[in-house]
């Protein structure tokens, strides 16, 4: 079966299409990235340093102070060789060497305050910008991370910034000390012998226009780099999360997760090997280049004339071997500055991404009584599909009220919940609370597939409110049948769940979050198949639970599970995203339509005997 298969599996032999695949389904969520310019880019970025312009400033200064000082010592050699040496004049060897010990200690005090300035005010911007993706990512969306691998998430944040933060903090006071050192050496050059020093810079311009060409395919190869290093990433997060261990291990499919692993890892492995190989070999041309130097300078001094001293050739020779240092740091420059701009790109692309939802200000839930909800003519297409999930729906909750939402897969069930819960934002219509509240102020969602951090029970319960109280917590653990997971450890209410809860069971896991959505007192609940995963006993406390909420808050429980659902309770029938029936749960069996259908559905499926046990503890 062809790679591009439903089940088709990568071949050894497309190993440079695996970047490629990934790239497609991460374009499917960040979009093509749009090629920047050098110049926007440093425009961005100054943009961020304006809060911080005077130590940038003083930074610079700094540096070029420093680069002055880094030109004196060539010239004081000369004097100390010329005349010092061997023109026996000892006042002008002692007063060199006393310059050597005055330029060294300023050096040393100008390179600690230029990088205590320079650390300040880069690393500050650093952690700007990854605020500010950290941020735009909370805000888009959520249908974005749905089409969004959360590797490509990740290795935005931090691979690519990290990528470009030694740029941000440090490449402006790093080009400005290489181009002052160049500029003052090349004067110091030219104050010795103009003829050397001209033949000199016209070689630097040349290695300057070789590496400017050489700096130019390692941008465009650099994105590649990136682009594998998702994908292998994306391969390593896929395989060794808790899912992807128990896949491996239960369908045996550990070796074809290691071969597709090592498959991402040799392109990246191969990727970076070219990209390092085109650096070495550019430095190299550069330090063969510069070693050429010194015998041109002693020929150049064998037949140059006599205007050409001992101390002149030494001093030309120190200049030039330390110009190395700010031609190489400049070349350098532009190979990673190139190889920034397509991390950049990548940076610039999270944080233009559109369009963003607007969150509400950081507060508990204040339920002031329950709270009605109200849908009129709410439609709802995912990006990319052909039909629409939700089509003209209306629905009227009442304050208070318990509805049921129930249907077929796929009928519309959780994307309405995600609609009511102000998590969706409805392609057509609206959804209304009480005048002046908005969904993401007075609703929270309980999702199928509860959310928990790898902390404590407690801190998982502590999110909902900030301040909510150790006995609150027992209560609502022990409303829901969850005390065991308090008492069964040494440690309390500070045992740990795990990485997403996976030291629990399914319905712990479930109830859980069922627990802290009771503590953040929502007046709005929206519950997705929170008892999907509970016996019929659990159920039966659970539902219990939701009981004693019964008129103090409004629930909206979505589930195709219809053991519990009473003969007074409202239930809304959603079918191809449309409320096909909407009324108690006696009314709609009378009707005989698509409510009745799902009963004998799942009486035929046996449910009927959950059903019985479920009325038996009534």
């Amino acid at each position: 079966m062809g790679s591009g298969a439903c089940g088709g599996h990568p071949d050894p032999g497309a190993r440079a299409s695996v970047g490629g695949r990934r790239r497609c389904a991460v374009t499917a969520a960040f979009g093509a990235a749009r090629e920047t310019s050098a110049r926007e880019t440093i425009r961005r970025v100054a943009g961020y340093y304006r809060p911080y312009r005077v130590a940038f400033i003083a930074s610079i200064l700094i540096v070029l102070a420093d680069a002055t000082t880094a030109v004196l010592s060539p010239l004081v050699v000369r004097v100390m060789v010329d005349e010092g040496l061997l023109g026996e004049d000892r006042r002008a060897l002692m007063l060199g060497c006393l310059a050597f010990v005055v330029i060294g200690a300023l050096t040393a005090g100008l390179w600690i305050a230029q990088h205590r300035l320079t650390n300040r005010a880069g690393l500050a911007v650093v952690r700007r910008i990854r605020g500010e993706i950290f941020e735009r990512l909370q805000r888009l969306p959520v249908t974005f991370f749905t089409g969004a691998s959360g590797a490509e998430v990740q290795t935005r944040v931090t691979s690519d910034l990290g990528n470009v933060s030694d740029t941000i903090a440090f490449t402006a006071q790093r080009a400005v000390g290489a181009g002052s050192l160049v500029l003052g050496y090349g004067v110091a050059m030219f104050l010795l012998d103009w003829r050397l020093a001209t033949g000199m810079v016209l070689g630097v311009l040349v290695l300057a226009w070789v590496n400017h060409r050489s700096a130019e395919r390692q941008r465009r190869h650099a994105d590649t780099v990136q682009a594998a290093t998702s994908a292998m990433m994306h391969e390593a997060f896929e395989s060794l999360s808790f899912g992807g261990v128990v896949l491996g291990r239960t369908l045996k499919v550990w070796g074809e997760q290691r071969r597709r692993f090592e498959l991402v890892s040799a392109v990246v492995a191969e990727e970076e090997t070219r990209q390092r190989n085109r650096l070495i070999r550019m430095r190299a041309l550069m330090q063969f280049a510069f070693s050429l130097l010194i015998p041109l300078i002693y020929w150049y001094g064998g037949v140059g004339g006599s205007g050409f001293t001992v101390g002149t050739a030494i001093s030309f020779v120190i200049l030039a071997t330390s110009l190395s240092y700010p031609v190489g740091e400049i070349l350098g420059l532009g190979t990673e500055g190139r190889v920034a701009l397509a991390s950049f790109d990548r940076v610039w692309q999270i944080l233009d991404l559109e369009p963003l939802v607007s969150l509400p200000e950081a507060h508990d839930h204040h339920a002031g009584g329950p709270v009605g909800v109200v849908a009129r003519s709410v439609s709802f297409v995912h990006d990319g599909a052909s039909a629409a999930a939700l089509v003209d729906v209306d629905v009227d909750i009442a304050p208070g009220e318990r509805v049921f939402v129930v249907g077929a897969t796929g009928s519309g069930k959780s994307t309405l919940g995600l609609v009511l819960a102000g998590l969706l934002e409805p392609t057509s219509g609206r959804v209304e609370f009480r005048a002046g509240l908005r969904a993401v102020d007075v609703a929270t969602l309980v999702p199928q597939e509860p959310v928990l951090l790898n902390a404590s029970i407690r801190v998982n319960l502590a999110v909902s409110r900030s301040s909510v109280t150790e006995d609150e917590m027992c209560d609502v653990l022990a409303m829901l049948s969850l005390t065991h997971l308090v008492d069964r450890s040494s440690e309390g209410l500070d045992a740990t769940v795990g990485e997403g809860g996976k030291q629990l069971s399914g319905g712990e896991r479930q109830r859980l979050a069922l627990a802290r959505a009771f503590l953040a007192e929502a007046p709005v609940i929206v519950l997705d198949e929170v008892t999907s995963a509970l016996d019929w006993r659990t159920t039966k406390q659970v539902s219990a639970a939701l009981d004693a909420l019964h008129g103090s808050r409004t629930l909206v429980l979505i589930t195709h599970r219809l053991a519990g659902i009473r003969n007074d309770d409202v239930v809304l029938v959603m079918d191809e995203g449309r409320v096909a029936e909407q009324g108690t749960r006696a009314d709609l069996v009378r009707r005989d339509g698509h409510f009745a259908a799902l009963v004998r559905a799942s009486t035929v499926s046996g449910e009927r005997t959950e059903n019985e046990h479920v009325d038996a503890l009534a």
